[in-house]
């Protein structure tokens, strides 16, 4: 057998669906000049387990029984095989044993599933008082906490006692939803929060965006001024342009919303104006939770 250069985490990933995909369907044809087909076939010539002339034809059919010859030659030369399941490894562990690759792209990112959380009192952390902690989501005894706060801005998260609301309910699970540093792990977390079946609450921008983000993110409510106050402070400077494009679809959800005569709508109806608030706005003011359907 050859010695040959591993797979690109690409061409592993897309053998990967192909062997899920051939559970199913037994066969599969594939256009050879397609830049990873080629970049497997290549690989497969030099192990010899293809004809010579694979390359000259237009399509290739890939067999169950080639996907098991490429997994036994990547075991016999200890290259990261296709079949190998890096969710839920981090990279480091998705390389051990494989010295030969760097496949950074396999595994999961070093933030895959990090986020960053408020205490509701302060811990000593290296002789210093703190209470905002880097955690993954995953370790989180969720079955003490009975409601979960997700907070839209950084700013705000680490200011949250000068907003007029009792956030520091112990049974409150307070977390950052998330930037470019903590919006994966938030997402993924919002996700497994929402498998609890227990409240979850937001409180960010009122803006068509961050609207569109509490009701597709599985929150309940949203913690905002009452309506009044919230007409009275709402302007069209706070209004993005770039956010016109979410309305429709908060219009779709204020028609099926009718028909709870909730208050939410009431809100909506100041985004339809093109006038909104932001979070840091509401600072000083009275905060209350609507429920959103």
């Amino acid at each position: 057998m050859m010695l040959s250069k591993p797979l690109s985490a690409n061409a592993l990933h897309w053998l990967n669906k192909l062997d899920k995909s051939l559970n199913s369907k037994g066969v599969e044809s594939k256009k050879t000049h397609l830049k990873t087909v080629r970049q497997v076939l290549n690989w497969c010539l030099e192990q010899s387990l293809v004809a010579d002339n694979v390359l000259e034809l237009p399509q290739f059919t890939f067999t169950k029984a080639l996907l098991d010859q490429i997994d036994q030659a990547q075991r016999q030369l200890r290259h990261t095989r296709f079949r190998d399941d890096a969710t839920g490894k981090t990279r480091t562990d998705a390389m051990a044993g494989d010295p030969q690759t760097e496949y950074k792209s396999r595994g999961d990112t070093p933030r895959e599933h990090r986020v960053l959380i408020r205490l509701s009192e302060p811990v000593e952390i290296l002789g210093q008082p703190t209470r905002f902690i880097d955690k993954d989501w995953r370790e989180l005894p969720l079955e003490r906490f009975t409601t979960l706060l997700a907070v839209e801005n950084l700013d705000v998260f680490y200011q949250l006692e000068a907003y007029q609301w009792p956030f520091e309910d112990p049974g409150t699970l307070v977390f950052y939803r998330g930037d470019a540093m903590y919006g994966k792990g938030g997402s993924a977390f919002e996700k497994a929060w929402n498998q609890t079946g227990k409240p979850a609450m937001y409180f960010g921008d009122f803006d068509p965006a961050g609207v569109r983000i509490a009701i597709n993110g599985g929150y309940q409510s949203m913690i905002l001024p009452d309506l009044v106050t919230l007409k009275q402070a709402a302007s069209e400077q706070m209004f993005p342009d770039s956010h016109q494009k979410y309305l429709p679809e908060l219009q779709s959800f204020q028609t099926e919303n009718k028909s709870t005569n909730c208050d939410f709508n009431l809100y909506l109806n100041i985004l339809f104006k093109y006038r909104a608030l932001q979070q840091q706005k509401m600072q000083g003011v009275g905060l209350q939770r609507v429920t959103l359907r």
